[in-house]
């Protein structure tokens, strides 16, 4: 959270914006669901 704050404060980007932890929630979630059917689950 640092980093986000002085990106802030800086006006720089973010080491590792949102879209990116989304992306990674996304994907996750795609292996849980191939784990609970036993399927291929296309992202």
């Amino acid at each position: 959270m640092a980093d986000d704050a002085l990106a802030i404060l800086n006006g720089t980007e973010l080491i590792a914006p949102g879209i990116e932890g989304l992306k990674d929630i996304h994907i996750i979630n795609g292996i849980f669901e191939s784990g609970r059917t036993g399927e291929v689950v296309n992202l």
